[in-house]
């Protein structure tokens, strides 16, 4: 789109205006002009392909069209309207995001992040510490402190960390479990037989489902009734007791990719377990975790 004042000639440079995909950008917010529909890359964030990413930005204005998020074999939904925007997108091939429009619009706020391989990516604030201590997997649009207060941005909406609080594990507004994952090999340069699992918290935790594993491929999972210890009922009040003291315990089952009933036991030289709380309402406080093996000797009859 080209004007001119009356008697004066237009001077139009092909190569320049052959490149001008209608966008340009002013600090934090980029403009596009409908009169050229086009793409503007971001460059400064390659993508992998088959690797999920999640997209996050803010549409501040729009019409006459619609503005959509691109990738190499991987495009987001066409947007006409204004609004805060959150999508994933998956790459078939390396390359970089983009944002497309043939439309008069504003955008700002745009995140992308890795969620393939749930590798957490936000540095985390610790209120005890008094300082940020370590990265976790939870994905912000941007966040900022105020002495002792985080207030941070997720999807259009504001939220404030909250020390000593008694809703525990809730992250933008999701209510979690608390979870661990441990590796066990004492002797990694022996074959053992792993029996037992026990644990010292304040509350049960199971593993998640088929959260057991051994490197030869063997899983299984372990669930509430496996910690069971007795049952108290008087007719009317029922009591169960997974704990004796504060310890819990069970038995590991046998390897549940096999088409036997029991499966072979778990065996290997090391054993990988992740546990889940069962009831997170309350700070999980867990003292320690051990695994009751045996050794297996290989070759003998």
């Amino acid at each position: 789109m080209y004007s001119a004042v009356e008697n004066t000639p237009i001077v139009v440079d092909l190569v320049a205006a052959s490149r001008d995909t209608g966008w340009t950008v002013d600090g934090v917010t980029a403009y596009h002009s409908s009169c050229n529909a086009g793409s503007i890359p971001n460059a400064s964030f390659p993508v992998t392909a088959n690797q999920t990413y999640e997209v996050s930005y803010s549409i501040l204005s729009i019409s006459a069209g619609y503005v959509q998020m691109q990738s190499p074999g991987s495009n987001g939904a066409e947007y006409t309207t204004s609004g805060a925007v959150l999508e994933t997108i998956t790459p078939t091939s390396n390359g970089y995001v983009s944002f497309y429009s043939n439309a008069i619009c504003a955008i700002e706020s745009f995140n992308i992040h890795n969620i393939s391989d749930n590798v957490g990516t936000t540095l985390a604030y610790s209120m005890e510490d008094k300082g940020w201590s370590d990265f976790r997997t939870l994905y912000l649009d941007w966040g900022w402190s105020i002495f002792d207060r985080v207030i941070v941005a997720s999807n259009g909406a504001l939220y404030a960390s909250e020390n000593g609080s008694s809703n525990t594990n809730n992250f933008f507004g999701t209510k979690y479990q608390s979870s661990i994952k441990v590796v066990f090999a004492k002797n990694p340069t022996i074959i053992n037989t792993y029996e037992v699992l026990s644990y010292q918290a304040n509350m049960l935790l199971v593993s998640t489902v088929s959260g057991i594993t051994t490197p030869t491929g063997q899983v299984t999972t372990l669930i509430e009734s496996d910690f069971l210890k007795e049952t108290l009922t008087d007719g009317t009040t029922t009591v169960i007791s997974y704990n004796n003291d504060g310890v819990y315990s069970a038995s590991f089952k046998g390897d549940e990719l096999e088409s036997t009933i029991e499966g072979s036991p778990m065996r290997g030289n090391y054993i990988t377990v992740e546990l889940v709380t069962v009831d997170g309402s309350t700070p999980l406080e867990l003292f320690s975790l051990a695994v009751k093996t045996a050794r297996t000797w290989v070759g003998n009859r």
